[in-house]
């Protein structure tokens, strides 16, 4: 008899265990899901019907004809990759080296609210080299916030000085989290020598490295506004800049749609660069990236024509 109350007991015992198990188990898969599925950080699986464009796409632009050497093309709704040319080779990104900066100096910046003071430190240099600027004076105060505009719609390499020598202490600091940065992102040919795109031997990446970077820049929302905004007003110092990508007029529109913003980039090795993005009419989102196309910056829009053509292609391939 006392052998039988004992096999209970253990049967008993075995019951509560597996049924502490089941119910851990559908606990953490309810409240955390995240738990069970560490490390998969794999995108959505595309459905049916966006595959079928992409393939359409792909096809319509195969062979299309465009001025810059270098470009991808990029579906915003998964990440894949529709177009690209000489995606792997090096080249060098000019001023499309200020979305890296920007990336980094939102990493650090706390509030975007906060003013600093503009210091002849910061300009130092920049008229020498030619770099373009917002045109921040000595004495200035200014928000981040009005610094990351500074930066991206004007390129201004003032904004860059500001933003590296506030946030990290000094220029090198800044670049080296801006390689930190890269490597994280798996940017294995992409390596900064500053934070402004002026021209080094040793200041290069690839296409296929700035669609990393892109990639990664794009989620996060701050950098979303920043990048899809044309025009910006510092009231408190009275300064009006607009995006580089209006030099070349104020429509940004194609048949099928617009570009909602950008970055462009210019030195004389780099030739003319450009990262932008396109909403089409019917809400989708693309980004071209291309680099080198001919030409002076001011004169010439040829990197501005190729986003528009291949906008408009992936508009009549849909």
């Amino acid at each position: 008899m006392k052998i039988h109350k004992k096999r209970w007991y253990v049967v008993l015992v075995i019951i509560i265990a597996l049924l502490i198990g089941d119910i851990s188990f559908f606990i953490m898969g309810k409240f955390f899901p995240n738990k069970l599925n560490e490390g998969n950080t794999q995108l959505p699986t595309p459905s049916e019907q966006l595959i079928t464009t992409q393939n359409n796409i792909k096809q319509g632009i195969k062979d299309i004809k465009l001025n810059s050497p270098y470009a991808i093309l990029i579906d915003l709704e998964d990440q894949s990759i529709l177009y690209e040319k000489n995606a792997d080779k090096k080249i060098y990104p000019a001023s499309l080296t200020k979305i890296m900066s920007c990336v980094v100096a939102l990493d650090h910046i706390n509030d975007l609210n906060q003013k600093v003071t503009i210091t002849e430190k910061d300009l130092e240099g920049l008229a020498e080299a030619n770099a373009s600027v917002a045109g921040l004076q000595p004495g200035d105060k200014v928000t981040y916030e009005d610094l990351l505009y500074a930066l991206v719609l004007p390129s201004g390499a003032d904004a860059a000085n500001v933003l590296a020598n506030n946030l990290c202490g000094d220029m090198k600091s800044f670049v080296q989290e801006m390689n930190n940065k890269a490597k994280a992102y798996g940017m294995v040919n992409t390596h900064f020598m500053n934070a402004t795109g002026l021209h080094d031997d040793n200041h290069y990446t690839t296409m296929q490295d700035l669609k990393q970077m892109m990639k990664h820049a794009w989620i996060n929302t701050a950098f979303q506004k920043v990048l899809t905004t044309t025009k910006y007003e510092i009231p408190s110092i009275k300064l009006k800049f607009k995006s580089t990508l209006l030099l070349y007029g104020d429509s940004l529109s194609f048949d099928g749609g617009e570009i909602i913003g950008g970055k462009s980039g210019y030195t004389l090795e780099a030739e003319c660069c450009l990262v932008s993005v396109a909403k089409m009419k019917d809400g989708h989102l693309y980004m071209f990236i291309s680099a080198k196309a001919p030409g002076e910056p001011l004169s010439d829009h040829k990197h501005i024509d190729d986003a528009k053509h291949m906008y408009e292609q992936v508009s009549k391939s849909k």
